[in-house]
């Protein structure tokens, strides 16, 4: 009987702390962890979205860059963090989704291991050139590289990313065969493009933006089912001809699992207030997203539903990174 006290005593207790600790958040910094290379569309995003969100709670707003291993590093990070509201995840939709099925052993299950907060952003992911190759269109793109199997190499952000699965789709699809070749992130593989060492990506349009402003490498289609507003004249890549590049990247913001309900539901209404001002729309543009948010339920059953096409993209790819 008296041990049965102490045990309802203590739940009790442990309820009203993490009540009060709820109603309190935050009491002191909170850290971004963005698992990719500085430079890219979440980076550049997160670190906007944070400084508001300094702001609207009165504690400094941190950024953490961890990239490593398909965004599976910084993603590990959080989700063995305290769950109390202090360490968040940035990630695009790989880290929930693709990695499943590209590590045999990941380190944490992403519908387990966190506490979906809000979707933050669609991200453009844009074919690009190098500028000397003669292919100004996707058909021209392909019956060049027909005529060069294997002499023709193309990059991403790394194994598994949706550029490497995009890359992939157009090889099978198409019938070619553009060697694929992994880069740590965004910024080095469009670098790559834009001198010539890369024939083509598929990349992120914010780094892609400023080297085919230079002239060093050109735009000649989008994935996803609508033009980008960064870029309206560049056409989908079903109009271009090539149908069935409809899989659209998109980012998010989650917590470790077990986070009070409370710190959730106060970081998803500053967010969401957050993402639907002006000035964060159009800094989210500018780098080739599409501003977006949801509730915690929303974004919990996007990664559930999305998690068979982008692991069944990743077994048609064959792309393993272990």
């Amino acid at each position: 009987m008296r041990r049965a006290v102490v045990i309802l005593l203590a739940v009790i207790l442990a309820a009203v702390s993490a009540g009060a600790s709820a109603a309190d958040y935050p009491t002191r910094p909170i850290k971004f962890i963005v698992p990719y290379t500085p430079g890219g569309g979440v980076d550049i995003m997160i670190r906007s979205i944070g400084e508001k969100l300094s702001a609207a709670l009165g504690q400094p707003v941190v950024q953490e860059n961890k990239p490593g291993a398909g965004a599976a590093l910084g993603a590990e990070i959080v989700a063995k963090s305290p769950p109390d509201g202090y360490t968040l995840l940035a990630c695009t939709s790989g880290a929930m989704t693709t990695n499943t099925a590209l590590y045999s052993k990941l380190a944490y299950d992403p519908l387990k291991d966190f506490a979906p907060i809000t979707l933050t952003a669609h991200h453009t992911v844009v074919l690009v050139v190098n500028n000397e190759l003669p292919a100004k269109t996707v058909k021209e793109l392909v019956e060049l590289a027909k005529t060069k199997p294997g002499q023709m190499f193309g990059g991403s952000s790394g194994n598994g990313s949706t550029m490497h699965l995009a890359h992939a789709f157009l090889n099978r699809t198409a019938g070619i065969n553009i060697v694929h070749v992994p880069y740590r992130g965004s910024v080095p593989a469009m670098s790559a493009v834009g001198s010539g060492e890369l024939q083509m990506s598929f990349m992120d349009i914010g780094p892609a933006i400023p080297v085919t402003k230079s002239g060093k490498a050109r735009m000649l289609a989008i994935i996803g089912d609508k033009r980008s507003l960064v870029a309206p004249d560049v056409p989908t890549m079903q109009e271009a001809g090539f149908p069935g590049f409809d899989f659209v990247t998109w980012s998010g913001i989650f917590a470790p699992a077990g986070t009070p309900k409370d710190v959730v539901d106060k970081l998803n209404r500053e967010l969401r207030r957050i993402l639907a001002e002006p000035d964060i729309r159009d800094r989210i543009v500018a780098t080739g997203g599409e501003p977006v948010s949801s509730t915690p339920e929303e974004l919990a059953a996007r990664v559930k539903r999305e998690m068979p096409m982008w692991t069944g993209l990743v077994r048609d790819a064959g792309a393993k990174a272990d």
